[in-house]
């Protein structure tokens, strides 16, 4: 009796302390969760009421019929309970209500995604009125935020964990109205000034918003900058109670965004941009332009603009900026001596960073020699990442400093400038800190601004963010009363400048099964950029690197000889590995580009386009296709026009355009190809391949002649802008479907 009353005991002990406790726990959750989700769906806010969708948006896959953002910004919102002290809060509270009405929707909607929280409702309504809450418990973590669509990303919480959960028996007709609420709390002692994320929204849903509300929640010590553009309504100040400022911004009847080619969304939609601050009293020095307490600031003066950003930058403290600022000022030294010429040291002061920036990350483990065991340095030193194809960019604002330390160290005269990015808008409209990019400007008989670098960039690169754009340029070390600056244009590129030339000797096989492809490939400026991904690896350049700017040496392993010769193996095998997978990418670039591959064969780098004196990148490559040519009767058609690859389609779902065309750059394509004419064939239809398209936006002209047994063709594409209205659409259309054209002409071989 006394083992059964023993073992019943510890069975009570067990589910108090065990799965009790943990019920107890669900329920408190489900209680706080309950709480939320009577204030969200109680609120009383009749517009959240409405089910009836306009008639002009019928055939719409989905409506949302209101949404309500609403932020909260406090700083007695997150006690730590540590004495006195308090934190710094922000919550944010987003409920959406989107009415289906179709089964897109349906389906698109079967998976909803959700930032991690326990504070979430999904309510389906169906057109009877009946309402039912979905389960949340049964939801799974997602693996990747890049899955997660961008209707269900949050505002202004940036948590990397989002989660999804299946809807089940959604049907067309259905609502959802869901709501989520998250908060970020940060405990800082002693802080009397904080900068908050800024952030830019674009009014633009991905479907219809009959109604849409911003509310923000303000306390009384804090300060907003916020901008209005492009048509976006403006903030309107509400009630306030003691402890906070309240402003509501309502958009009405804002039709869906359309996932148009070359848009820039912030400069092409209503938009709002905004950034809240904690000033702890009117005497609170800060860097930031910010307007007085309870009064939204909502715009910048080129004084401010000037006096903020010279307050923002400044000598860092940062060791890695010191210690590439140290490393810079070094390597210019041993490179140059005792030159003087102000150019001369910037431009080697930018290619030392160069070489410290792009070493990999190996050597930064393990300064100076890998003294480990052996294991350990095999497994670092044979990570394919090492080897593997990247291209990082360091930040505008590490890159200023450090090289700001080097040049002054060097006595060499610079400037600071800085210009918003094309993408977000210009300077008339900026209200953010963040909405600046900066640069060395050297003046001189040549001037030019030095911009953020990569692994592959050079000191006189332009950055296509901010060509042609105005810029302010500052000396950052003036006296704080003098407040003088001057604005220059930044120069801009042409399609001569970012051009992509591709020749290519063609050759069929004797039974017309095979067509191989020899090409010789050079490109040269911004046309570049997608070719460093793709062709070009660590292992290209990673020793020639370490050599030219006295870095680390590759490895050295305190170990035994028999070691150090299998690791030497181990690396190369990993090489050899990582050459491959290059061919398997490029072979799959190549379908991908509409190609039926039946072998990629060769591949070689003739410039990285990395060397000062070797700007271009240059490969050659080999493939063999199939399909190219079909037997038709007596005679073999060959599909001449996919020899310049896939060409950009317009379909008649594109060809009204909402937006104004922004691009990245100008640039050119041109072609080279001469095909070996199969033995005892001769080649007509030539005159397909004759084609002259060219108006103000673009052009494209071909042009093809038989010499004994080779046909020679060669055509050229130029998008000749970076921005055309949509207005000039048509236009572009024009030389963009005669490209598409000659991808479908064809010619015939006959029996000569």
């Amino acid at each position: 009796m006394k083992f059964k009353f023993l073992t019943a005991l510890l069975l009570t002990s067990f589910f108090a302390t065990g799965s009790f406790a943990q019920t107890k726990e669900e329920r408190k959750k489900e209680a706080e969760l309950a709480k939320i989700r009577e204030e969200v769906y109680s609120s009383g806010d009749k517009d959240f009421d409405i089910t009836s969708v306009p008639e002009k948006w019928k055939n719409e896959s989905a409506v949302i019929l209101c949404q309500k953002l609403t932020q909260i910004f406090d700083k007695t919102g997150a006690d730590y309970g540590i004495g006195s002290n308090k934190g710094i809060a922000t919550t944010e509270i987003l409920r959406k209500r989107i009415k289906l009405q179709d089964k897109k929707a349906v389906d698109d909607f079967s998976e909803y995604y959700f930032q991690s929280t326990d504070n979430i409702g999904v309510r389906i309504i169906k057109p009877n009125g009946s309402k039912s809450d979905v389960k949340m418990s049964d939801a799974v973590e997602v693996k990747s935020n890049t899955d997660v669509p961008s209707l269900y990303r949050t505002y202004y919480s940036f948590s990397t964990k989002y989660k999804k959960i299946a809807i089940p028996d959604l049907q067309v007709g259905d609502i959802i109205d869901y709501f989520y609420k998250v908060s970020d709390q940060s405990y800082l002692p002693g802080v009397n000034f904080y900068p908050f994320n800024d952030v830019i929204i674009s009014l633009c849903n991905t479907y219809p918003t009959l109604k849409q509300k911003i509310e923000f929640k303000i306390e009384k010590r804090f300060y907003i900058n916020i901008k209005s553009v492009n048509g976006a309504p403006t903030l309107k100040p509400q009630s306030n109670d003691e402890t906070f400022f309240v402003y509501t911004l309502t958009d009405t009847d804002r039709e869906k965004f359309y996932d148009e080619r070359w848009v820039f969304p912030y400069r092409s939609t209503p938009t709002i941009k905004y950034q809240v601050f904690y000033v702890q009293n009117k005497s609170t020095s800060t860097n930031y332009a910010i307007g007085e307490p309870g009064v939204p600031k909502t715009s910048i003066t080129a004084d401010e603009a000037v006096e903020q950003m010279k307050g923002i930058y400044q000598d860092s403290k940062n060791m890695f900026v010191m210690g590439a600022a140290s490393y810079v000022y070094d390597c210019v030294s041993d490179k140059l001596g005792k030159e003087t010429d102000p150019v001369k040291i910037a431009t080697q002061a930018y290619y030392c960073l160069r070489g410290y920036f792009s070493t990999p990350g190996i050597y930064e483990s393990f300064p100076g020699y890998l003294d480990q065991p052996y294991e350990v340095v095999k497994d670092a030193v044979t990570n394919k990442d090492m080897y593997n194809a990247e291209n990082n960019t360091i930040s505008d604002e590490y890159f200023v400093q450090i090289m700001a330390m080097a040049l002054r160290r060097k006595k060499v005269p610079f400037n600071v400038a800085f210009a918003v990015p094309r993408r977000i808008g210009n300077m008339d409209e900026a209200i953010l800190a963040n909405e600046f990019l900066w640069s060395i400007y050297l003046e001189g008989k040549q001037p030019f601004f030095m911009t953020p670098l990569d692994y592959y960039s050079h000191p006189k690169d332009p950055d296509y963010r901010i060509e042609g754009v105005e810029a302010y340029v500052i000396n950052p070390k003036a006296s704080s009363k003098d407040k003088s600056y001057k604005t220059i244009k930044i120069p801009a590129t042409t399609a001569e400048d970012n051009v992509t030339i591709e020749k290519s000797n063609v050759t069929i096989d004797a039974n017309m099964e095979f067509t191989t492809l020899k090409r010789n490939i050079t490109v040269k400026g911004h046309n570049k950029d997608p070719y460093f991904e793709s062709t070009l690896m660590q292992m290209d350049y990673m020793d020639a690197e370490m050599t030219a700017y006295g870095l680390k040496p590759r490895y050295v392993y305190k170990g035994k000889k028999d070691k150090v010769a299998e690791l030497d193996k181990a690396v190369k095998a990993t090489k050899d590995e990582v050459a491959k997978d290059r061919l398997d990418n490029l072979k799959k670039e190549l379908e991908g580009d509409g190609w039926e591959v039946e072998s990629y064969d060769t591949f070689k780098v003739i410039s990285d386009g990395r060397n000062p004196q070797k700007q271009n990148v240059v490969y050659e490559d080999s493939f063999k296709a199939k399909n190219m040519v079909k037997k038709v009767g007596p005679n073999y058609v060959f599909d001449v026009g996919k020899l310049i690859g896939s060409q950009l389609q317009i379909k008649e779902d594109e060809q009204t355009r909402h937006y104004d065309i922004y691009m990245n750059n100008p640039r050119s394509f041109t072609y080279e190809i001469q095909v070996t004419i199969p033995e005892g064939y001769k080649v007509e239809g030539i005159d397909k391949l004759n084609m002259n398209l060219d108006n103000a936006t673009g052009s494209f002209v071909s042009s093809a002649k038989v010499e004994g047994t080779t046909l020679t063709i060669t055509a050229a594409k130029v998008y000749k802008t970076n921005y055309e209205p949509k207005a000039n659409w048509p236009e572009m259309i024009k030389f963009l479907d005669e490209a598409y054209k000659f991808t479908q002409a064809k010619v015939v071989f006959k029996k000569a």
